[in-house]
């Protein structure tokens, strides 16, 4: 009984986040190859799964995973992200975690909706290289899997305490490597990172 009630409250509060909440969706598309062309370091790639499994994020934020783009030495680009294992179809990792992708492979790739939202100002050599340090800081910390259950209960409902430094979530990764201290960054979603103030309106990308 108790379980249902609770069940009941998070519903009720998810449900009231996601009336609240305003769309973030833009009537602007850009062309995969025009993305990547165009896409520098710190600007964001902005997913949204076709999943059963992230319905219950769907109902609060209208992205359900965030990483950032990483431009190469040698001018390559590719995402840089957290997550869970089994997210990335790739026969050679099935892990999950921090990991670097090839960017056109991975939205070519994703099942769902992908967007792109550009920095406003580029970064500066020297932010750029302190945002990838501490990038390489965090290689090995592996993906926080309770997402839904520490955001609903600790940032929505003020529950039990946060959660440590010892895992860490797709939006907290990209908060902290913008400078946002953990206690904020633990209680962002991918929406909040994308509205942080660094970025432009998201724009979705079309595979042609």
């Amino acid at each position: 009984m108790i379980g249902t009630l609770i069940l009941v409250a998070v519903v009720a509060v998810v449900l009231g986040v996601a009336v609240a909440m305003p769309t973030l969706d833009s009537s602007a598309a850009v062309p995969l190859d025009v993305a990547v062309r165009t896409a520098r370091t710190g600007d964001l790639v902005l997913f949204r799964s076709n999943a059963i499994r992230n319905v219950l994020v769907r109902l609060y934020t209208p992205f359900t995973h965030v990483g950032m783009v990483v431009v190469d030495a040698r001018g390559a680009k590719k995402i840089l992200e957290t997550h869970r294992r089994g997210d990335v179809v790739d026969p050679h990792d099935d892990g999950g975690g921090v990991r670097m992708y090839d960017l056109v492979e991975r939205v070519s790739k994703y099942d769902g909706a992908v967007f792109h939202a550009r920095l406003k100002r580029p970064l500066t050599d020297c932010r750029r290289l302190a945002m990838l340090d501490l990038a390489y800081r965090y290689r090995n910390v592996p993906y926080h899997e309770a997402y839904v259950r520490h955001y609903v209960s600790h940032c929505m409902l003020g529950v039990g305490p946060g959660k440590t430094d010892a895992t860490m979530f797709c939006s907290e990764f990209i908060g902290l490597l913008f400078g946002i201290d953990r206690e904020r960054a633990q209680c962002m979603t991918p929406a909040d990172v994308a509205t942080m103030g660094h970025h432009e309106r998201p724009e979705r990308i079309v595979l042609l």
